[in-house]
């Protein structure tokens, strides 16, 4: 349970990082390198 809350709370933030650092490009496909990233 508290491993579940870190990685949300890692996804939160890692999130926010790619929105501040990329505003108006390729968010999406960042993110879902991201996320397979974590869950594989």
């Amino acid at each position: 349970m508290i491993r579940k809350f870190i990685l949300i709370i890692l996804l939160i933030s890692s999130y926010v990082y790619l929105v501040s650092s990329d505003p108006n490009g390729d968010i999406l496909s960042r993110a879902q390198k991201f996320c397979s990233y974590c869950f594989v």
